[in-house]
């Protein structure tokens, strides 16, 4: 209800820890279950494709990759 909530130019959705009140509506809804909250975050949180745990993992398992639709 905040519009805390947007898409950057590579289609990743964001969230403007400004605007965002925790109100949860987000984790609720998405239709992809991506949205995630934690007592220990004060906001909710999703992957926003940054790809350090793919380059964290020691075993190369994870990869980021362009399935050329937007999520």
């Amino acid at each position: 209800p905040t519009m805390a909530l947007s898409r950057d130019k590579n289609g990743v959705v964001q969230i403007d820890r400004k605007k965002c009140t925790s109100c949860l509506m987000c984790v609720e809804f998405c239709p992809s279950a991506s949205m995630y909250f934690s007592d220990r975050i004060p906001s909710p949180y999703k992957c926003v494709a940054c790809g350090i745990c793919v380059r964290a993992c020691p075993e190369g398992a994870l990869e980021i990759i362009d399935t050329g639709k937007e999520g």
